[in-house]
Order: structure tokens, then C-alpha cells, then sequence
């Protein structure tokens, strides 16, 4: 086998002829070790001899390739479209939004004011309002942390 200086292979008619024949049943990722290719030359040379697979194939690898972490885009469950997950996490928990507007309200009104300072490590800094507790009376009760020290807390609190 031959492969150009830029990286993209010289197919030959009969390893075309072989594509033909293997690409319903194999993944891209497979087709391409196979072949010994790039994906983007595999994507040309499907396009130039217009080498499709069946439609039926298609479904099947999608919704395989799609699950949890068979998912090449799989990031431990941590997304990436960050609006989204906000907005989830706001109908999963109504209470840390009211919570969280409450003290956004209070800081603007001037009724609750922010350190420039952590409470924990004295750090000088901007610190984040960490709520104890979301009950309805208590949504003004934050102890004002740096981010590292808001992050460590966190991971101190029991899974509930």
C-alpha cells in the first residue's frame, strides 16, 4: 500500500470493491485500521464512488453509538451545552434558584453584603454565597467562600 505525503492513501479498484462489500457491516473507526486511512480519506473516497451504507445500518449503528459512554463525545456525564444543563438543574432544584435569587436581590438592594474576603481561608477575593441550607426561611443565611475552598465544602457534603 502506498500513502501520498499529505496523509491521504491511493485507493486501488479491488480494495474499493472490498469497501463495497465491508462498509454495512464495519464502523467507520474500523473501515479506517482496516484500510490502513484517514477518515477524511475514507470520507472521499465513499463520496467519489458513491458508496453509501444501507439505511437500515444506519439506525442501527446511531442508536448503538448514541448510549452513554459507547458515545465518542461521552465526557462523564458532564455536558458541554452549559444552558442546558443550568436549565435542568433549575426545574430539578426550585429551591437553589429562590435561594440564589433571593441573595442576588438582597445584594442589590444593599440588605446583605458580600465580604471581600472567604470566611474560611481569608484569602482576599470575590467570594461565592454558599447556602448551608435551602429551607424558605433561611435562604439568606450564606457563608461567603473563594471558589476553592466553595469547590472543597462541596465535596465534603454527603450525596443526598
Amino acid at each position: 500500500m502506498r500513502i501520498r505525503t499529505r496523509g491521504q492513501k491511493h485507493w486501488t479498484k479491488t480494495e474499493i470493491t472490498e469497501l463495497k462489500s465491508l462498509i454495512n457491516t464495519m464502523t467507520n473507526d474500523e473501515l479506517c485500521k482496516h484500510f490502513n486511512a484517514s477518515p477524511q480519506s475514507l470520507s472521499k473516497i465513499c463520496k467519489k464512488c458513491h458508496i453509501k451504507r444501507d439505511e437500515l445500518v444506519i439506525r442501527e449503528m446511531c442508536g448503538r453509538a448514541k448510549k452513554g459512554e459507547a458515545n465518542n463525545n461521552w465526557k462523564g456525564g458532564i455536558s458541554k451545552d452549559h444552558a442546558r444543563y443550568l436549565t435542568i438543574q433549575r426545574k430539578r432544584y426550585p429551591a437553589h434558584k429562590a435561594a440564589r435569587n433571593a441573595v442576588y436581590s438582597a445584594l442589590k438592594k444593599g440588605t446583605l453584603t458580600r465580604p471581600n474576603h472567604c470566611t474560611l481561608c481569608e484569602k482576599p477575593c470575590t467570594p461565592e454565597g454558599h447556602h448551608e441550607s435551602y429551607e424558605e426561611g433561611k435562604y439568606l443565611d450564606v457563608v461567603w467562600l473563594c471558589k476553592k475552598c466553595h469547590r472543597k465544602r462541596h465535596e465534603d457534603l454527603p450525596e443526598s
